[in-house]
């Protein structure tokens, strides 16, 4: 399996674009009793790291593309290629990001147009992203399987990120240490949970019969189930650790628990998408 590179492109970017949703909705609707000062330093941290865990994957995507030029010769072709569509929208999504962050920075406010603007056009570049694999000719990465578990994964993984960077400047600005958090963060990652769920659902019931009938022999040898196997095992570990502070101490978890369960998504998400990869040979 060759596509390292596209492995870690895809987690990033979505890690980052769920980063920037989930910093939208928490300003937007969970912090509204915050004032303009609050809310700018609760977000702040998560926008920043967005921006750097985005600039990594654009890195990552940069050594798949092997002469970066190349991404300029593609953007000819937006009109009827989806490639070329995601690379025009990852570069919108980065540029906005970029100047989300600069004006923040520079203006010492939270453009919240900006970041609703950015974060839409995260949305746009993950279903890009997805219609690629979609409408490639390989069979077992075609259908919504793929839409869902893209989006699932940014849902997951960008839900906690946000949390994390959050939750130490939540605690200096809300009476309850950020606990009121805890509820949109675990429906953010409810939401991402069930997609990934429904992902895994539709990429069993489609590789099955088409290993039965000899469509990818590499499909077997890259222990696709085993990895499909793991992932969910993790998925349902970090799921439990936000059941047990959300549900029954109703209280805000420690960050080393957040935390924790952000490494253990990740890693569930990369063993999913190197699975995924292993599809396509």
């Amino acid at each position: 399996m060759h596509e390292w590179p596209l492995v870690i492109f895809t987690l990033l970017m979505q890690l980052a674009i769920g980063c920037v949703l989930t910093a939208w909705y928490c300003q937007s609707f969970a912090l509204r009793e915050l004032d303009g000062s609050q809310r700018l330093s609760v977000v702040r941290p998560a926008l920043l790291c967005a921006l750097a865990v985005g600039g990594i994957g654009l890195l990552a995507s940069m050594a798949h593309l092997g002469n970066p030029m190349h991404a300029l010769y593609t953007l000819n072709h937006v009109a009827s290629s989806w490639m070329s569509r995601e690379i025009l929208f990852t570069a919108l999504f980065m540029g906005l990001l970029f100047l989300t962050v600069v004006v923040m920075l520079m203006k010492k406010t939270l453009p919240a147009p900006l970041v609703a603007l950015t974060a839409l056009v995260g949305l746009a570049d993950i279903f890009v992203m997805s219609a690629i694999y979609d409408n490639s000719r390989f069979i077992l990465w075609q259908g919504w399987g793929t839409y869902a578990g893209f989006y699932g994964s940014a849902l997951m993984m960008g839900s906690l990120l946000a949390v994390v960077c959050m939750q130490s400047s939540l605690r200096k600005c809300t009476d309850d240490g950020g606990a009121s958090l805890m509820s949109p963060l675990f429906q953010l990652y409810i939401l991402g949970f069930l997609l990934a769920s429904l992902a895994i659902v539709a990429m069993l019931a489609t590789s099955a019969p088409n290993l039965a009938v000899g469509i990818s022999v590499r499909t077997a040898a890259a222990n696709v189930g085993a990895l499909t196997l793991g992932r969910c095992v993790l998925l349902i570990g970090a799921l439990l650790m936000l059941v047990n502070g959300v549900v029954k101490k109703r209280q805000a978890l420690p960050c080393s628990m957040l935390a924790l369960a952000l490494v253990v998504t990740i890693a569930a998400e990369l063993l999913g998408r190197y699975a995924f990869f292993s599809l396509g040979g």
